[in-house]
């Protein structure tokens, strides 16, 4: 009778995360699909309208202000994981965290600024770089609410920063009319982000309660743990700038912005993975504080295999279809980006399997490795691209990014290794050969004159095919995706 009530509650408990996990998971794919898709347009809009030599002075503008959403990123990432366990840390974190991130944001707006004028050298782009760490450091404080309510399940709220992305297209719409410039960009930022921010923190105060006093060593434990994932922040940032910084010493800020143009798409899809694990973290950082790294390393193993052939697709469309792409979406002017694209591309495969180790480390509270991991890759990528950017230029700078991507990759997985036992690779080391074997075949394809559709059609049945008769995925695999949809669907009805 014992074993059969046992047996009743361990179901309740594995539907009550599901159905959990599958609530975070469809708001996260609301929020970070309605950002993405408002973000790309935005980004395609503003790339046409501004040209390559000036788009690329703009997005270097975006990468230093980017430094204040490190400490974003940070802040944000503690409140989550911690919440996650313990409910009434919001209540007495909420202050401490809001003037770590308005101190953080004067002096990590400053010394952007102070970057972007060394690398940019233009007197014109010193009002809009002040405006936009202004308004990056408003959209900053925003996140302690938004990370709070997250960690308790609550992903609505990250519903925030696609509304200020959205304002922010219509806001650009409503003002090209008239010519848009950088200085006009920034302004539209800053009135959405305060636009945005100002009810989220209003009721967001007033559904936590904050408490006025903290203890000493919570506030000590506090500052320590950002202190790590600020460095983690940091390094990632790093790694995502470093080729534009390189390109814009070394070459020139057109060169910057055909790059770029490439390097948004790519990171764009590359964010995916971070949603399924996102809507994982509260109940990963629950069992892996209880212990239970039996879950976690199930888990790693389906979510491996998985994205392993999901990246492995994706870089296949990229890379056959990148001159369409990048004809629709950034114009004639932009061609060269499409050879970029085309070797860029490949880093999806490592940047999916890395973020399974990476999302696992963090729920663990494994920050030293995470640094170390990343930073190793900024060392790869900071010596290829000064091997190869003054030769190659953009393709220099992609190599460098993919080299960067593999080595994080290996380090990370490494350390994972370590902590939750090694893994089986057959899998994943099958479906890297297969994505590779689909490429050679697409590009015999191309030569042949074929259409770029009917080509990826080709090397994709051709891919899927070798993966799945090598052993990479099975029909059990497909299922549970089949199984996950439907829930989500129900979720949502």
């Amino acid at each position: 009778m014992s074993s059969l009530h046992f047996t009743t509650a361990e179901k309740k408990t594995e539907t009550s995360v599901r159905t959990r996990t599958l609530h975070n998971l469809f708001w996260l794919l609301c929020s970070t699909g309605l950002s993405t898709i408002v973000n790309m347009t935005t980004n395609f809009f503003v790339a046409r309208k501004l040209g390559a030599t000036t788009f690329g002075q703009w997005s270097l503008i975006l990468t230093t202000a980017s430094w204040i959403t490190v400490l974003r990123s940070a802040v944000g990432s503690d409140l989550i994981r911690t919440s996650a366990h313990n409910r009434e840390y919001g209540r007495t974190i909420f202050i401490p965290a809001l003037l770590t991130l308005m101190a953080g944001a004067v002096f990590l707006g400053s010394a952007s600024l102070l970057a972007n004028t060394a690398l940019i050298q233009t007197n014109s782009i010193l009002l809009p770089s002040v405006t936009m760490e202004a308004a990056v450091g408003v959209l900053a404080v925003m996140i302690i609410p938004i990370s709070l309510f997250a960690g308790r399940d609550r992903m609505q709220w990250q519903l925030a920063d696609g509304t200020q992305s959205l304002f922010l297209l219509l806001s650009l719409f409503t003002i090209a009319g008239q010519g848009l410039t950088i200085g006009k960009i920034a302004s539209a930022y800053m009135t959405t982000a305060l636009l945005v921010c100002t009810p989220i923190m209003i009721a967001g105060a007033w559904k936590i309660k904050p408490l006025l006093s903290v203890s000493v060593t919570l506030l000590r434990r506090f500052l320590i743990d950002c202190g790590h994932l600020f460095l983690t922040n940091w390094l990632y940032l790093l790694h995502l700038g470093l080729d534009l910084y390189v390109l814009q010493v070394l070459r020139s800020s057109s060169e910057v912005g055909v790059y770029s143009a490439a390097l948004k798409l790519v990171v764009t899809l590359g964010m995916f993975p971070l949603l399924l694990f996102a809507s994982l973290t509260p109940e990963l950082t629950r069992r892996a504080a209880s212990g239970d790294f039996e879950y976690v390393r199930n888990i790693w193993l389906t979510a491996a295999r998985s994205l392993t052939i999901l990246s492995g697709a994706l870089a296949l469309f990229l890379f056959i279809m990148s001159d369409k792409i990048i004809h629709i979406a950034y114009g004639d002017t932009y061609a060269a980006t499409g050879k970029v694209l085309r070797v860029l591309c490949i880093a999806l495969v490592p940047r999916f399997i890395q973020v399974v180790s990476q999302s696992l480390l963090f729920v663990a509270g494994e920050y030293v490795e995470l640094n170390r991991g990343f930073g190793f890759g900024v060392v790869v990528q900071a010596s290829v691209c000064m091997l190869l950017v003054p030769g190659l230029g953009p393709r220099g700078a992609a190599i460098a990014f993919i080299a960067a991507e593999c080595a994080t990759l290996m380090s990370l997985s490494r350390s994972a290794f370590r902590v939750f036992g090694k893994p089986s690779l057959s899998a994943l080391i099958k479906t890297v050969v297969s994505v590779i074997a689909a490429i050679v075949f697409g590009v015999l394809l191309l030569a042949c004159d074929l259409s770029a559709q009917l080509t990826f059609c080709a090397a994709a049945s051709f891919y899927l095919l070798l993966a799945y008769l090598s052993g990479c995925f099975s029909l059990q695999d497909l299922r549970s995706c089949r199984s996950l949809l439907a829930g989500m669907l129900g979720r949502r009805a």
